[in-house]
């Protein structure tokens, strides 16, 4: 028996929307085509592959098996022509990257430098969320996330993260409104800009505060890195910035430092799927492990 590629593609759409109407409106095909064509596949694999519950169809045991080689067999496919349009001559070959909030912009730009090297590789860039963007990353619709942390084991992702930077922590304030006494003593009372309460250097941060038994005051918490800065720059409190950016920081944003915590690590990832061929704008940053 020959395996008809047309008929699992629908079967496939129609288990990750759950139901053939918006399978139908997806694929631009009327339902009754994908309908019959389905049970064509059912009936040549000898076995029911989805099964209704109220409105909605869901896989059976079979179809979730079934689902899983799809997948992995139409990721294949696109992975092989992505790899097979890049090789023309002249053509450039896309690099999809998601970059999470929590990267500050210059740290992500620095992870991608490499790839600027490369001139047929065209960057194409977005922001987002973590568990977004991994959702994105593992049906291969990114290359690579950038991340302030490892991919859980939890999220069962076939995906590996990499160490790509590591930098101690500097607190910084603007210009204008920096105090001239010495570090960390300054920190006691001052105002202060932190990461949202949900972030480990938020925690990392106060933890060191508690250890040094000062006390600043926070006036703001932020899940933009971008965001922060600005607020910082236009002098509304301190804030910490990794020591590897500690200089563009300064000069773009008219911060001076006021002292620098080696105890307090920010750790920045590369997470990426695992490919039969490697993308080489990909392997670029890898290569400099």
């Amino acid at each position: 028996m020959q395996l008809n590629y047309k008929h699992l593609r629908y079967f496939m759409v129609v288990a990750e929307e759950g139901s053939i109407a918006r399978a139908a409106e997806r694929l631009h095909l009327a339902p009754q085509t994908i309908s019959a064509q389905i049970t064509q596949l059912e009936e040549s694999l000898n076995t029911p592959l989805l099964r209704r519950v109220g409105k909605e169809w869901i896989v059976t045991d079979s179809g979730a098996i079934a689902l899983k080689y799809a997948k992995d067999i139409f990721d294949t496919g696109k992975e092989m022509t992505e790899v097979l349009r890049g090789s023309d001559a002249g053509k450039p070959l896309d690099m999809m990257v998601g970059i999470t909030d929590a990267i500050p912009k210059v740290v992500a730009y620095k992870m991608l430098e490499p790839v600027l090297k490369l001139g047929h590789v065209r960057l194409h860039c977005r922001e987002g969320d973590f568990d977004s963007l991994v959702a994105q990353l593992s049906v291969h619709s990114l290359d690579l996330v950038l991340a302030d942390r490892p991919l859980s084991q939890q999220l069962h992702v076939k995906a590996q993260s990499y160490l790509l930077k590591e930098s101690g922590v500097s607190i910084m304030m603007a210009n204008h409104v920096a105090p001239q006494a010495s570090f960390p003593e300054c920190l006691q009372g001052m105002p202060f800009l932190l990461p949202s309460e949900h972030h480990w250097l938020s925690r990392s941060l106060e933890d060191w505060f508690d250890t040094k038994e000062v006390n600043p005051v926070i006036r703001g918490r932020f899940d933009d890195t971008a965001l922060l800065k600005i607020f910082a720059r236009a002098g509304v409190g301190a804030c910490c910035m990794p020591t590897i950016i500690e200089q563009d920081i300064a000069r773009e944003y008219g911060l001076t430092c006021l002292g620098r915590i080696e105890e307090v690590k920010e750790f920045f990832y590369g997470i990426t799927v695992e490919r039969r061929v490697p993308h080489a704008g990909v392997d670029s940053i890898l290569g400099n492990l």
